[in-house]
């Protein structure tokens, strides 16, 4: 794979990455269980390592990020605040996300 793609990606995220593709969601089970099937001609990853995150799906030559939203305890500012730097800082690196709800 071009080193590109993984956009300084660390040994530490690299392993976080791994783990969580050894450990999906259910949400995740079902989308990957689609995607893989190469429904819309571009190949799409799985937990893949982009800077100092891990995108739950991504695809390079659409440079687009997937990830679920997930619901926390924390103050709704905190999480909000927290979701703009991240899509503000993939946007930088030119990348488009979309998010999806986890149920």
């Amino acid at each position: 794979m071009r080193k590109s793609m993984f956009i300084g990606a660390s040994n530490l995220i690299f392993e976080k990455a791994k783990d969580l593709r050894n450990n999906p969601t259910h949400a995740e089970t079902l989308l990957w269980g689609y995607l893989k099937q190469n429904p819309l001609s571009h190949k799409f990853r799985r937990q893949h390592p982009i800077s100092i995150y891990v995108a739950d799906f991504y695809c390079h030559s659409l440079k687009l990020t997937v990830m679920f939203i997930v619901i926390m305890m924390y103050p709704v500012m905190m999480q909000s605040g927290k979701k703009i730097l991240k899509q503000m800082e993939l946007c930088f690196l030119g990348l488009q996300t979309m998010r999806l709800k986890r149920n």
